[in-house]
């Protein structure tokens, strides 16, 4: 399953990028044009500047600069929010239609740890160990789910707020 995930993901961060791309040439062309027909950016002095404009571009690319930023924002944003809600409602689905076979799951893997080859020591030590990471990592999995279905409506509503804080507090300080 974490194989697709990353893969599931890495495709939308593609699809995400070349849209990015398609709106970032609507400044680029012109962009390219002018540069292409002798144009030479000015370079600031000023490092302060320098940091919060992109100095290369003219005047008259201002309104194309602006437009591109906040259509990439908002493209950003749209995406982001469309696929946190497909993989939330994947979640809840599964939850609901596959809740029986997560408890078989959790058996499978803790009654079939001793299915191991040993042919030396070594490969025995780290078959138990294993076995052993194996059932905390399932306990403390078990552990958290059981903590969050006793949390309460508004410990959930604070922590949602202080997660949607901190990735705007994030976002801003990009």
């Amino acid at each position: 399953v974490t194989v697709s995930v990353y893969f599931e993901f890495a495709e939308w961060m593609i699809n995400v990028a070349i849209i990015n791309l398609f709106i970032w040439l609507i400044l680029l062309v012109p962009h390219l044009i002018a540069l292409a027909s002798g144009y030479t950016p000015y370079r600031h002095a000023n490092l302060w500047t320098s940091r919060f404009l992109f100095s290369a571009f003219r005047q008259e690319e201002a309104f194309l600069y602006a437009l591109a930023a906040g259509l990439s924002l908002i493209w950003y944003s749209v995406a982001s929010f469309k696929h946190a809600t497909e993989t939330r409602q994947r979640q809840i689905y599964d939850e609901i239609f596959n809740a029986e076979s997560r408890q078989g799951n959790f058996a499978r893997q803790l009654l079939t740890l001793w299915d191991v080859s040993i042919g030396d020591l070594q490969t025995f030590e780290d078959a138990k160990l294993s076995a052993v990471e194996t059932f905390k990592a399932l306990k403390e999995e078990s552990e958290w789910r059981r903590r969050m279905q006793e949390r309460s409506r508004d410990e959930s509503r604070k922590l949602l707020m202080r997660r949607v804080f901190t990735v705007s507090l994030h976002l801003i300080l990009q």
